[in-house]
């Protein structure tokens, strides 16, 4: 995976002309980044103020020399700038002036601004020798070399940030970096600075200041604010040049004589630009339309905004001369006038052409690679008919949506980010059924088009102002900031429903006109909800008016109706856009009905909305505007006394409580619990990147947030609940949810941890097996003062469920597709031929939990020679068998019989290297030791196997703490989740036969460990959680506090946390082999730094691995 390496530098405290919105600027580029990537992607440094001084800053660009081929580093700087004349031995390029950096000391006694050159050194030597995309961005003064300045604008709310020029100028060998090898000499004698490859997007030309002005509430720089709030609109997924013309326009309109600027500095290609920002993903498209003559317009192609087809854009005519003519103007929504094609002289022809879009406008969907051939198809197909001008499909597996298969067949797109289900699933079998899920799916497309619909070129942005109001009783309360995502809650005893006024006054001297549309949480587009005739005299103030059955008024109630209600739409959003221009807006055409709104039509090609682009209104000059409601309605509560036989329903869900318990019980989300007074982290959130997310619980497809808590109220017996005598809560099965593993989870106030309070069957029941303790709840939503709740959440894991669905004992050859999904080759003469082929083998044999569909995975991870450990052999294999009911010995004599069977016979001519985790190595050892596995096996490596026993007396408690370990972000378990919790249900019931055979009183070690000679070399790896991180002691108590409630468990962690541990086992039983000091081959130990789940992803043990598997002579 690549990494984005960022550099952030913000300055408002000189000591001298002081700035307000740079640290501002910082702080919002840094939120952003951290939304956009993931923490496992994204590494950040920062210098504020104090820090960044002109040492400092230097110094802090070392942070990039981690960066590798593939990586991205971006240096963002907000500050003071200035001019200076060019010392006279550096060739500047004919401009008497540098642009400078004022660091945070440079205006102290001896201190010296930071110089454009010295910054494009700085640049050269972390791009040096290495694949790396470098981007500069600089919100400052005479940008386009670098600054930003500070004198007091005519307009008191805007500032302009120059400092004056440094007095101390220095020679060009005072600078840093002219003391190596970082410029070449001119014809003159002068030097010439030598520049690294970097895209520079600058905040005005090198003769411009920079704007900072009081935006959303807080002083920013104008060129950040707009860059941000475009790269927010556009989820990122914008290029540089579009980036950078709209950024442009936005900036403009805000402020005079500022021109952001993008230069291509040093060898970089023009195609740079179109990468989407901070990838080397390019944006580019096509589709078919039609060229031929009109009589009014010349030569025209019948595609405009509607059809996403823009000025700019370039037509490639589908004839013999393969033209390239451009995209002029548009003249209608769906036409636009384009440059003549000087070869046709029949005004008569129409000529196919494709369109070549300046950027891509569509939307990513990936088809899964769960996906049948047949069902593949047919969308593949469908989608070149419906030639959609929002989306294209893709096999590429980083789509925004993607479209996923069921277990049972069916089809469904998901938000790739969020896994969330977004309409219901569809069987896709035929031509009509591929074309209703695409035109589903264009309409949500839709929906978000219109949602962030808006036009950089507007001239109207400070001619008009929007108030909003909440209505509460008589109170009437003005909303500070319209724009954001405000909350609006039913209040009171009899929970009224929230409402809100709107005001919109024109400070123009021209008329204008306002017309809306709502876009509702189904996909819907109203736009007969309001009056769209509104008009605004010059300084006149209206208030917006909505239609109803009932007659016009100015309040207008925003509710949730029992429909919703009834699916579990408990907290929804919802929008409104405001068109204002200069002549009325038409916002019908913009109207489209509910997602999976019925239609009487039978005919399917009448059923599918082929909707046209969500372009520019026509009208002389436009705006919009975006208002956002998230609207919060009650949960309903039920009192456990009124359970009927120990049962009580809600919203579809059964739930049966132990004889007894007393309180009640209602349905929350997480999304409305993050807003009590604790401030607690949602499980979701706090386990980052471990692929876990919350669970809806409420049938139907919620596409907002979701019902994925279960509240209890004045429990007062909570130590009833029980493992034998659980909570038990009968889920109804989503369609599209089959196959997703639940964990409900609880929160530790005390310890301030999550840990796993149940378990889920197969037969989909949860059962709630201890209750956690109360926390606060939030008053609005509960009715209650904080007098607190038990929360438990739900919670599942992203992507298929693997493993144990395969009769064992079973030897396979793996295979990986491109987006590392595993397959197996598992028949018997397919692995035997081979085996036959193969000089040097790796087999893999997993341990007590899981299979080795996570071992193999890591046979395609670079090592550190590049190389993979499917580099360093000729065959890998993997052994799976049942390693829970079925005894070691018994495991070792079926591990014999399939070597056996594909040719692995005693005394073969192959190198066969075993690979085992955890109980796998005790396999392997039997065999090797008590069943002549030695003339079999090559060399075993054993990673966390218990040489000496586990202390864990059950398998579901060690389950638990790894779980905790994730939830709490302790250790990263992202590839194990889905085998933990699988795992989790087989070991409901049954007795733990292997699990009994690893205690070290009463186990396999009496035979295992009697001195034997193995006669085979033997590698044993052993992880140490206390190398993993720090504070691991403080860790281990909390753990220690919050399992003290369970005797067992908390009895076993206090004797493993004595001792250095991988969390299953302690370091010193996995080194350990007791009486083996006579042993013809010595073992070798490696101790390192991680946990019993994690050694088949951690570098170092992979290049271990590779560095002990045995090649024949022949093969080096």
């Amino acid at each position: 995976m690549s990494n984005i390496f960022v550099l952030l530098v913000g300055i408002d405290k000189y000591s001298d002309f002081p700035l307000n919105g740079c640290v501002n600027d910082t702080t919002a580029m840094e939120s952003f980044l951290q939304k956009s990537f993931s923490d496992d992607e994204l590494k950040v440094k920062i210098l504020t103020d104090t820090e960044a001084t002109r040492n400092n800053l230097i110094a802090s660009f070392s942070f990039f020399d981690d960066a590798k081929d593939g990586d991205t580093c971006l240096f963002y700087y907000s500050g003071h700038g200035s001019r200076m004349p060019a010392p006279k031995d550096l060739d500047n390029e004919g401009d008497p002036y540098v642009q400078t950096f004022v660091c945070f000391d440079s205006r102290e006694a001896e201190g010296r601004d930071l110089i454009d050159k010295e910054v494009a050194f700085l640049i050269r030597k972390a791009t040096q020798n290495k694949k790396i995309d470098f981007i500069a961005i600089t919100d400052s003064c005479f940008s386009g070399g670098v600054t930003k300045g500070a004198s007091e604008d005519s307009d008191s709310k805007k500032y302009r940030r120059v400092s004056p020029s440094p007095k101390n100028i220095n020679s060009v060998k005072d600078y840093h970096g002219f003391d190596e090898d970082s410029y070449d000499r001119t014809r003159d004698g002068r030097l010439k600075v030598k520049k690294g490859p970097h895209l520079h997007l600058a905040a005005s030309s090198p003769t411009e200041l920079s704007a900072e002005i009081l935006l959303d509430g807080k002083i920013q720089g104008v060129f950040t604010h707009c860059l941000l709030k475009i790269l927010e609109t556009e989820n990122r997924e914008i290029n540089y040049r579009s980036l950078m013309d709209r950024v442009k326009g936005n900036v403009k309109n805000t402020v005079k004589d500022q021109t952001p600027e993008m230069h291509l500095i040093g060898d970089i290609s023009p195609d740079d630009q179109q990468h989407i920002f901070l990838t080397r993903n390019k944006i580019v498209n096509q589709n078919r339309y039609t060229v031929s003559f009109d009589t009014s317009y010349d030569w025209c192609v019948n595609a405009g905004p509607w059809q996403n087809v823009m000025e700019g854009d370039q037509l490639i005519l589908q004839d013999k001369s393969h033209s390239k003519l451009n995209v002029l103007k548009a003249v209608r929504p769906d036409q636009s006038q384009i440059t003549k094609p000087s070869h046709i002289q029949d005004k008569s022809v129409q000529i196919p052409a494709l369109v070549e879009r300046k950027d891509l406008r569509t939307t990513a969907i990936t088809l899964h690679i769960d996906i049948t051939p047949e069902a593949r198809q047919h969308l593949l197909n469908a989608a070149d008919e419906f030639n959609s001008a929002y989306f294209h499909l893709t096999s590429e597996p980083n789509g925004l949506y993607q479209i996923k298969q069921t277990n049972n067949g069916d089809l469904i797109f998901v938000r790739t980010q969020e896994d969330k289900l977004i309409d219901t699933p569809k069987t896709v079998d035929n031509r009509d059924s591929a074309l209703e899920l695409l035109s589903n799916l264009e309409k949500v497309l839709k929906w978000e088009q219109m949602k962030k619909l808006e036009n950089p070129d507007s001239t109207l942005k400070n001619v008009y102002k929007i108030r909003l109001f909440k209505l509460h009783s008589s109170e009437r309360e003005e909303i500070t900031d319209p724009f954001a995502i405000n909350d609006l809650w039913w209040k009171g005893d009899d929970w009224e429903m929230p409402s809100i006024e709107i005001e919109l006054e024109n400070l123009s001297s021209h008329p204008l006109y306002a017309s809306f549309a709502y876009l509702n949480v189904e996909y819907g587009v109203k736009a007969d909800f309001f009056d769209n005739d509104m008009k605004l005299q010059p300084r006149d103030t209206k208030k917006v008016i909505l239609k109803t059955h009932g007659g016009d008024t100015t309040k207008i109630p925003l509710h949730i109706d029992k429909e919703l209600l009834s699916k579990g739409y408990f907290e929804i959003t919802e929008y409104l856009k405001i068109f204002i221009g200069t002549s009325r807006i038409d916002t019908e055409r913009y109207a489209q009905e509910n997602l999976g709104a019925t239609n009487e039509k039978s005919d399917i090609t009448n059923t599918i909305t082929k909707g046209p682009y969500i372009g520019p209104p026509v009208s002389d000059s436009w705006d919009v505007a975006l208002l956002g409601f998230r609207i919060i309605h009650p949960r309903d509560e039920k009192n456990i006394h009124e359970a009927v036989n120990g049962k009580i329903v809600l919203n579809g869900i059964t739930v049966e409580v132990p004889t007894g318990l007393t309180g009640s019980i209602g349905l929350s989300s997480s999304n409305v619990v993050t807003k009590n007074t604790t401030g607690i982290t949602p499980p979701a959130y706090a386990s980052k990147d471990n692929g876990i997310i919350p669970f809806n619980l409420v049938p139907g497809d919620t596409t907002q947030p979701i019902t994925d808590i279960i509240e209890l109220f004045d429990v007062s017996n909570p130590e009833l609940v029980t493992h034998e005598n659980p909570v038990i809560l009968h889920l109804t099965k989503h369609k599209g949810e089959e196959d997703k593993d639940l964990l409900p989870v609880g929160y530790d106030e005390e310890t301030g941890l999550y840990y796993p309070v149940g378990f889920h069957t197969e037969d989909h029941t949860v059962h709630i097996t201890t209750l956690p303790t109360p926390t606060t709840s939030d008053a609005a939503v509960t009715k209650r003062s904080f007098t607190g709740s038990i929360k438990i959440y739900f919670l599942k894991v992203i992507g298929r469920r693997i493993g144990m669905r395969y009769d064992y004992p079973r030897l396979a050859i793996p295979q990986l597709s491109l987006d590392n999904e595993v397959s197996y080759n598992y028949k018997s003469a397919d692995v035997a031929a081979a085996v036959e082929k193969a000089d040097s083998i790796v087999l893999f044999i997993h341990g007590i939990i899981g299979d080795t569909e996570n071992m193999a995975k890591c046979i395609t991870t670079p090592l550190k020679d590049a190389s993979t450990l499917s580099n360093k052999c000729d065959l890998i294999l993997t052994y799976d068998y049942e390693n829970l009911h079925t005894t070691i010995e018994e495991n070792a004599e079926l591990l014999a019989r399939k070597l056996h069977e594909v040719g692995l016979t005693n005394n073969h001519s192959k190198k066969l290297t075993i690979v085992a985790h955890s109980m796998g190595g005790l396999v392997c050892r039997h065999f090797i030791e008590q069943l002549k596995g030695q003339t079999v096996v090559s060399k075993l490596i054993m990673l966390g196997t218990p040489n000496n026993g586990t202390p864990w007396a059950d398998v579901r408690d060690m389950i638990d703490l790894l779980l905790t370990y994730a939830l709490n972000n302790l250790i990263t378990l992202k590839p194990w989740m889905q085998v933990l919790l699988a795992a989790s249900k087989r070991f409901v019931k049954g007795t733990q036969v292997t699990l009994k055979q690893m205690n070290a009183h009463s186990g396999i070690y009496a035979n295992l460990n009697t001195g034997k000679d193995p006669e085979t070399p033997y590698v044993i790896i052993a992880g140490n959680t206390k190398l993993l991180t720090t504070g691991h002691g403080d860790i281990m108590e909390r753990l220690k506090k919050l399992f003290s409630r369970k005797q067992m468990m908390y009895d076993t962690l206090n004797i493993l946390f004595q001792k250095p541990n991988d969390i299953a086992v302690s370091t010193e039983s996995i080194t350990q082999l007791r009486n083996s000091d006579n042993w013809s081959l010595k073992p070798i130990r490696k101790e390192i730094a991680s946990d019993h789940m994690s050694y088949f992803f951690m570098q170092e043990v992979l290049d271990d691995i590779a560095e002990h598997i045995i090649v024949p002579p022949s093969v080096n």
